[in-house]
C-alpha cells in the first residue's frame, strides 16, 4: 500500500511538471560515464519532463520523440546530436575514484577470482571494463577521455553527480536545487520552487519507468573507504592530473 501510494505521488509530480513542457517535439538524450549517476539523472529528467526512459543501442535520426533516450555514448565530433535543434543532450560524470569503486562492486560477480582490492587496482591501471564502449580503454584516464569532450559542446548540458545528488548522497541541498533549476531552464520547462523541492526530495534511489535500477549507495567520497596506498599511488600516476583538471583535487597531496 505504501509503495503504491508513493508511485502515485511520484507520477503526480511528473504530470504536474509535464504540463509545462514545450509543445514542440523534443528528443532528450543522456550519456554518461558508466557508474557515474545515470540513474540519478534519469529520475530527475523523468520528473522534469514526464517522458518515458528508453535505453538504445545507438542514437539515430529516427529515434522516437518525447522520450529520454539513454546510451553510454562515447564522444564523436561527427555525431548528428551536435547539429539537431530538436535534440537536447545531458552528460553526467563523477569523481573518477568513486566511479572505480562503484564499477568494482557492480562487477564482483564477473571477476570471481579477484579480490575487491585487486579489481580496483586493475580498473585504475588496465583494460578490464566489461562495457563494450570501454573495451579499448586502458585505465581510468582513458575511460574518461572517451566521454569528457561532451563537456565542450552547448548541445549537451553537463551535470556533475556531486551537484545533483543532494544531502542524501553527501551533497548540498542548495547546489542540488540550482542544478535542477538550471536543467529545467535548459529544457525550456517552467517549474515552480515547490516543484523543484519535490523533485529534489525524490531523485535519490528509487526506480525509473523503462530503466533497470543499478543504484547501490550513491555517496560522495566513498572511495576513501576502499582505496589503499597502492590504489592511491597508482591513481595519482595515471589520473592525478585528471582529478585536478576536473576540480576534485588541487594537487597530488591526497
Amino acid at each position: 500500500m505504501v509503495r503504491r501510494k508513493k508511485r502515485i505521488i511520484l507520477g503526480f509530480i511528473a504530470v504536474l511538471v509535464m504540463y509545462n513542457v514545450p509543445c514542440a517535439a523534443l528528443k532528450v538524450y543522456v550519456t554518461s560515464v558508466p557508474k557515474c549517476g545515470t540513474h540519478l539523472l534519469l529520475r530527475t529528467l523523468y520528473f522534469l519532463t514526464g517522458f518515458e526512459v528508453k535505453w538504445i543501442h545507438f542514437p539515430t535520426r529516427n529515434d522516437a520523440e518525447d522520450k529520454v533516450l539513454v546510451n553510454h555514448m562515447t564522444f564523436s565530433k561527427t555525431s548528428f546530436l551536435l547539429k539537431r535543434k530538436d535534440c537536447k543532450g545531458f552528460f553526467i560524470y563523477r569523481d573518477p575514484r568513486d566511479m572505480v569503486v562503484a564499477y568494482a562492486f557492480a562487477r564482483l560477480h564477473v571477476y570471481k577470482n579477484l579480490t575487491l582490492d585487486e579489481i580496483i587496482l586493475k580498473l585504475i591501471e588496465e583494460s578490464i571494463y566489461t562495457h563494450v564502449v570501454l573495451a579499448r580503454a586502458r585505465g581510468i584516464k582513458a575511460v574518461y577521455d572517451l566521454f569528457l569532450p561532451w563537456k565542450n559542446y552547448s548541445q549537451f548540458y553537463t551535470v556533475r553527480f556531486e551537484d545533483l545528488v543532494g544531502p542524501q548522497g553527501g551533497g548540498s541541498k542548495e547546489i542540488q536545487y540550482e542544478t535542477i533549476k538550471n536543467m529545467a531552464q535548459y529544457l525550456k520547462i517552467e517549474v515552480t520552487d515547490e516543484q523543484i523541492d519535490e523533485i529534489a526530495n525524490e531523485v535519490f534511489g528509487g526506480s525509473v519507468p523503462g530503466s533497470l535500477n543499478t543504484f547501490r549507495t550513491g555517496q560522495i567520497g566513498s572511495w576513501k573507504n576502499y582505496f589503499n596506498e597502492q590504489h592511491k599511488e597508482a591513481f595519482k600516476k595515471i589520473a592525478g592530473q585528471l582529478l585536478i583538471d576536473l576540480g576534485y583535487e588541487k594537487d597530488l597531496d591526497w
